[in-house]
């Protein structure tokens, strides 16, 4: 039989925190280079004692050259894990860099991202969905129009 809760310290428990954050005032682009910045990291993070962190930053669909900087120490796409997050209408996923075993204090640290993004894969669910539309409507009076 084992207590619900650990009796006499021994706690270790793995918990999951994450937010969506505005971005006015912090996205700037210049053409198709983005960049993210003075966003603090330790937003709801304030009395938090932990030893090791997972930060994971989820970038739109087609972000591409990626660059993520924690109070001066640089982390490039050759050096974070890169995965996919899902989401609605997303076709090849979102994808999310991580940086494993961030360790030390979140107190007073900004993080800065930059990014490349083409302005183009905005157009793309747009065509795409108006595109299913369509064929949907031209089945539609296809079938109408026969009888079948």
């Amino acid at each position: 039989m084992t207590p619900r809760f650990a009796l006499l310290g021994g706690w270790k428990s793995n918990w999951e925190i994450g937010y969506n954050l505005y971005t006015k005032g912090h996205l700037f682009h210049d053409g198709d280079r983005y960049e993210l910045r003075n966003v603090k990291l330790e937003y709801a993070l304030e009395r938090i004692l932990s030893e090791e962190f997972v930060v994971k930053v989820v970038l739109p669909e087609g972000a591409e050259n990626v660059r993520i900087t924690i109070e001066g120490q640089v982390y490039d796409s050759s050096s974070l894990q890169v995965s996919r997050s899902e989401g609605y209408l997303d076709f090849n996923g979102r994808p999310t860099y991580i940086i494993p075993n961030y360790r030390g204090s979140t107190k007073d640290k900004n993080i800065d991202v930059s990014y490349t993004f083409s302005s183009n894969h905005v157009y793309h669910k747009i065509i795409i969905l108006t595109l299913i539309v369509l064929i949907f409507l031209v089945a539609a009076i296809f079938l109408k129009r026969f009888k079948l």
